[in-house]
């Protein structure tokens, strides 16, 4: 009887647990849309903290958003502090185990590897950053790079419709950091300024 008794607490323990979400190498991040079964503007921060296996790190941005942030799956869900309460973002960083709907592992690939996969971006570097920003806004997806060094003076000022600067800008960076590997994957709505 004690060993039924046993077996059956080990039976209900691992159903308990295994009843979360847990990212896996399978799990496939979608541009502009969500993760797994996990929708962008669907979810709530309660269905996520519920759902989703492990230990979790609410961080408040400036009172604007907060983060559920699970530092060992590799995934972050953001959220605006105004109603509707939603997620409206979700980052991925190196522990993050899967891909990109177009395949891009963040673990294994660089710049080079994201230019190939998904053409060619609008960068950003704020001034005094140490993050480079390669957007892909129409899809709903923008990569993070660690910075090497300032923007170029020369690069601080310009207009967004200047195509001879943009092309500057898309040489100058693509070669600077055709070897970086990504910091981190961002996805939200496209063409919005998650």
């Amino acid at each position: 009887m004690k060993k039924l008794y046993k077996i059956l607490i080990c039976l209900f323990l691992t159903l308990f647990y295994s009843c979360g979400k847990s990212f896996s190498d399978k799990s496939i991040i979608y541009e502009g849309k969500g993760v797994d079964d996990y929708e962008i503007g669907e979810l709530s921060p309660s269905q996520i903290k519920y759902e989703v296996n492990g230990n979790y790190k609410l961080i408040n941005h400036q009172n604007y958003s907060t983060e559920i942030n699970y530092e060992e799956e590799g995934i972050s869900f953001y959220y605006l502090r105004r109603l509707p309460i939603e997620i409206l973002s979700i980052s991925f960083n190196k522990n993050f185990k899967g891909k990109t709907s177009r395949g891009f592992d963040i673990k294994k690939f660089d710049v080079t590897d994201m230019i190939k996969i998904y053409g060619k971006p609008r960068w950003n570097q704020f001034k005094n950053s140490k993050l480079v920003y390669a957007h892909y806004d129409k899809i709903g997806i923008y990569f993070e790079i660690k910075g090497l060094e300032n923007l170029p003076n020369e690069f601080n000022s310009y207009t967004s419709n200047d195509l001879i600067i943009l092309n500057k800008i898309h040489t100058y960076f693509s070669k600077k950091y055709k070897n970086q590997k990504i910091e981190k994957i961002n996805i939200g709505i496209p063409n919005s300024a998650y």
